[in-house]
């Protein structure tokens, strides 16, 4: 009798509370290692990811590097999300129109 139980389960995560987010924000915030994005023209490739906690709520932080630089992208999580860049000119917003992102592969 184990069918009516999934039957059950399907129906309570079918029926309950997600996340939802437009395709742009799901994809900077599906972003793993090895994913690359173009920052104002730029490429660099994500090395790492991390979850940090600000005064207005919880952001993603990426660690990226080029062949030149490295820098920091920080996704502020909530409404209205916002792109920071911080690199070595220091702290500043980022427009949607100046990032692209382009997934890992495999």
């Amino acid at each position: 009798m184990r069918l009516p139980r999934i039957i059950q389960t399907l129906h309570r995560w079918w029926r309950g509370d997600r996340i939802r987010v437009s395709p742009t924000d799901g994809a900077i915030l599906r972003l793993a290692s090895k994913s690359v994005i173009a920052i104002r023209g730029e490429i660099f490739e994500v090395i790492g990811k991390r979850v940090v906690a600000l005064a207005a709520g919880s952001a993603i932080v990426y660690d990226c590097v080029s062949v030149g630089s490295s820098c920091q992208v920080r996704v502020a999580v909530g409404s209205p999300r916002g792109l920071t860049l911080i690199d070595a000119n220091g702290e500043g917003p980022l427009a949607e129109d100046d990032l692209a992102t382009f997934p890992a592969r495999g």
